[in-house]
């Protein structure tokens, strides 16, 4: 009787688990800063825009940790337009110039116009991360700016990259 309880038991735990396997979201990103600043617009949004280069290592640690939180993600895609603006790029110098990004990785809070609200030079874990957008958006009461959690501080000094 135990064992036939016992498998009862395992058979309806194995299903559930199985029944409910979590659904995977992926951070939702705009590809072009002008339109990601119309999306911005039209939706009344923060933007987020992320510098970042293949070769910086804290950046790609940070697209695979921090952008993999599955809460972190959910908070972006709800409340903000995603940008991650490769550097090495011809389209991604001219806006690592025209924000005068000095350090990779950048984060930069924008409003829905494209105008620099904050900005964060350094590789931030996805709890931070959050923080940071949370306190900087659009909706954020802009006079608690200076209350951020400080974190471990992990960037690269980004020389002049003139060609």
């Amino acid at each position: 009787m135990k064992g036939i309880i016992a498998l009862m038991v395992y058979l309806f735990v194995g299903t559930v688990s199985f029944a409910s396997e979590p659904v995977t979201e992926t951070l939702q990103l705009e590809q072009d800063f002008k339109l990601a600043t119309v999306k911005s617009q039209k939706f009344s949004k923060s933007q987020v825009i992320i510098f970042s280069a293949n070769w910086c290592a804290p950046c790609v640690q940070m697209q695979e940790t921090t952008l993999k939180d599955a809460a972190l993600i959910g908070y972006l895609n709800q409340n903000s337009v995603n940008t991650i603006i490769d550097i090495d790029s011809e389209e991604g110098y001219k806006m690592f110039s025209k924000f005068k990004v000095n350090v990779l990785p950048t984060i930069i809070v924008t409003d829905e116009n494209g105008n620099e609200i904050a900005r964060k030079k350094e590789f931030l874990t996805a709890e931070n991360f959050q923080k940071f957008v949370q306190l900087n958006s659009k909706s954020a009461d802009l006079k608690n700016k200076n209350v951020l959690a400080a974190n471990n501080s992990t960037s690269i000094q980004v020389a002049n990259l003139q060609t």
